[in-house]
Protein backbone atom coordinates (compact mmCIF):
# COMPACT_ATOMS: atom_id res chain seq x y z
CA UNK A 1 0.00 0.00 0.00
CA UNK A 2 1.21 3.48 -0.83
CA UNK A 3 2.00 5.64 2.21
CA UNK A 4 1.60 8.85 0.22
CA UNK A 5 -2.03 7.98 -0.68
CA UNK A 6 -2.95 7.41 2.97
CA UNK A 7 -1.36 10.71 3.95
CA UNK A 8 -3.07 12.69 1.12
CA UNK A 9 -6.40 10.99 1.87
CA UNK A 10 -6.11 12.07 5.50
CA UNK A 11 -5.26 15.64 4.47
CA UNK A 12 -8.25 15.76 2.08
CA UNK A 13 -10.55 14.39 4.79
CA UNK A 14 -9.23 17.01 7.20
CA UNK A 15 -9.90 19.82 4.68
CA UNK A 16 -13.40 18.41 4.09
CA UNK A 17 -14.20 18.44 7.82
CA UNK A 18 -12.86 22.00 8.13
CA UNK A 19 -15.08 23.20 5.26
CA UNK A 20 -18.06 21.35 6.73
CA UNK A 21 -17.56 22.92 10.18
CA UNK A 22 -17.09 26.38 8.63
CA UNK A 23 -20.30 25.91 6.62
CA UNK A 24 -22.27 24.92 9.72
CA UNK A 25 -20.88 27.90 11.64
CA UNK A 26 -21.77 30.20 8.73
CA UNK A 27 -25.42 29.05 8.70
CA UNK A 28 -25.66 29.25 12.49
CA UNK A 29 -24.42 32.83 12.30
CA UNK A 30 -26.89 33.68 9.50
CA UNK A 31 -29.88 32.22 11.35
CA UNK A 32 -29.03 33.81 14.69
CA UNK A 33 -28.60 37.25 13.13
CA UNK A 34 -31.82 37.11 11.07
CA UNK A 35 -33.92 35.24 13.65
CA UNK A 36 -35.44 38.36 15.21
CA UNK A 37 -36.48 39.96 11.92
CA UNK A 38 -37.99 36.73 10.59
CA UNK A 39 -39.96 36.21 13.80
CA UNK A 40 -41.24 39.78 13.63
CA UNK A 41 -42.32 39.49 10.00
CA UNK A 42 -44.22 36.25 10.60
CA UNK A 43 -45.91 37.56 13.75
CA UNK A 44 -46.94 40.76 11.95
CA UNK A 45 -49.25 38.80 9.60
CA UNK A 46 -52.84 39.29 10.78
CA UNK A 47 -54.89 36.30 11.90
CA UNK A 48 -57.46 35.65 9.18
CA UNK A 49 -58.89 32.25 9.99
CA UNK A 50 -62.35 33.64 10.86
CA UNK A 51 -62.51 35.46 7.52
CA UNK A 52 -61.71 32.22 5.71
CA UNK A 53 -64.38 30.35 7.67
CA UNK A 54 -66.94 33.05 6.94
CA UNK A 55 -66.11 33.04 3.22
CA UNK A 56 -66.44 29.24 3.24
CA UNK A 57 -69.93 29.51 4.73
CA UNK A 58 -70.94 32.11 2.19
CA UNK A 59 -69.66 29.98 -0.71
CA UNK A 60 -71.35 26.78 0.47
CA UNK A 61 -73.42 25.42 -2.43
CA UNK A 62 -77.19 25.23 -2.11
CA UNK A 63 -79.83 24.20 -4.63
CA UNK A 64 -79.54 27.12 -7.05
CA UNK A 65 -76.30 28.90 -6.13
CA UNK A 66 -74.43 29.57 -2.92
CA UNK A 67 -75.52 30.73 0.54
CA UNK A 68 -74.52 34.30 -0.29
CA UNK A 69 -77.10 34.30 -3.10
CA UNK A 70 -79.80 33.09 -0.72
CA UNK A 71 -78.82 35.83 1.75
CA UNK A 72 -79.39 38.44 -0.94
CA UNK A 73 -82.69 36.83 -1.95
CA UNK A 74 -83.82 36.93 1.68
CA UNK A 75 -82.65 40.53 1.96
CA UNK A 76 -84.19 41.70 -1.31
CA UNK A 77 -87.31 39.51 -1.71
CA UNK A 78 -87.95 38.46 1.90
CA UNK A 79 -87.44 34.75 1.01
CA UNK A 80 -86.12 33.55 4.36
CA UNK A 81 -87.16 29.87 4.37
CA UNK A 82 -84.53 28.71 1.89
CA UNK A 83 -81.82 30.75 3.65
CA UNK A 84 -82.72 29.33 7.04
CA UNK A 85 -82.61 25.77 5.69
CA UNK A 86 -79.27 26.31 3.94
CA UNK A 87 -77.56 27.88 6.95
CA UNK A 88 -78.97 25.25 9.32
CA UNK A 89 -77.62 22.48 7.13
CA UNK A 90 -74.12 23.94 6.71
CA UNK A 91 -73.63 25.04 10.34
CA UNK A 92 -74.93 21.77 11.77
CA UNK A 93 -72.43 19.86 9.63
CA UNK A 94 -69.61 21.80 11.28
CA UNK A 95 -70.74 22.58 14.83
CA UNK A 96 -73.83 20.47 15.41
CA UNK A 97 -72.58 16.90 15.42
CA UNK A 98 -74.03 16.12 18.86
CA UNK A 99 -76.81 18.74 19.02
CA UNK A 100 -78.18 21.20 16.48
CA UNK A 101 -76.78 24.72 16.76
CA UNK A 102 -78.57 28.01 17.07
CA UNK A 103 -77.45 30.97 15.02
CA UNK A 104 -78.32 34.51 14.03
CA UNK A 105 -77.66 36.36 10.77
CA UNK A 106 -77.82 40.14 10.88
CA UNK A 107 -77.32 42.85 8.30
CA UNK A 108 -76.53 46.51 8.85
CA UNK A 109 -78.42 49.43 7.37
CA UNK A 110 -77.22 52.91 8.30
CA UNK A 111 -75.15 51.48 11.20
CA UNK A 112 -78.20 49.75 12.69
CA UNK A 113 -78.09 45.98 13.11
CA UNK A 114 -81.24 44.21 11.94
CA UNK A 115 -81.92 40.49 12.24
CA UNK A 116 -82.41 38.79 8.88
CA UNK A 117 -82.94 35.18 10.07
CA UNK A 118 -82.02 33.10 13.08
CA UNK A 119 -82.70 30.13 15.32
CA UNK A 120 -83.51 30.32 19.03
CA UNK A 121 -80.90 29.22 21.56
CA UNK A 122 -80.95 27.01 24.61
CA UNK A 123 -77.28 26.79 25.65
CA UNK A 124 -74.66 29.40 24.91
CA UNK A 125 -71.05 28.54 24.12
CA UNK A 126 -70.02 31.33 21.66
CA UNK A 127 -68.89 29.05 18.84
CA UNK A 128 -68.51 31.59 16.02
CA UNK A 129 -69.00 35.33 15.50
CA UNK A 130 -67.86 37.25 12.44
CA UNK A 131 -68.79 40.40 10.54
CA UNK A 132 -68.03 40.75 6.85
CA UNK A 133 -68.67 43.35 4.15
CA UNK A 134 -69.65 41.73 0.85
CA UNK A 135 -70.74 43.27 -2.46
CA UNK A 136 -74.35 43.00 -3.48
CA UNK A 137 -74.73 40.91 -6.65
CA UNK A 138 -76.18 42.28 -9.85
CA UNK A 139 -76.06 45.91 -8.78
CA UNK A 140 -74.85 48.63 -11.12
CA UNK A 141 -74.13 51.00 -8.19
CA UNK A 142 -71.48 48.62 -6.72
CA UNK A 143 -73.08 48.77 -3.27
CA UNK A 144 -71.88 46.58 -0.40
CA UNK A 145 -73.71 45.08 2.54
CA UNK A 146 -72.31 44.32 5.96
CA UNK A 147 -73.49 41.02 7.42
CA UNK A 148 -72.79 39.31 10.73
CA UNK A 149 -73.11 35.60 11.44
CA UNK A 150 -73.14 34.47 15.06
CA UNK A 151 -73.33 30.92 16.35
CA UNK A 152 -73.90 31.50 20.08
CA UNK A 153 -74.51 27.88 21.11
CA UNK A 154 -76.89 24.94 20.89
CA UNK A 155 -80.67 24.56 20.75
Amino acid sequence: MNKKAIFFGFILDLWGWIFFILGVLFWILIFTVTKESVTFEVSAVPYTADDVVMFSYLKTPVSDGVILDTIFNAYRYDDKAQLSTAINKSLNLVYGRAKPVCWKLWYYEADEKELLVGESCGETAELFDKELIVPLPYNPDKKNIKIRLTVPGYK
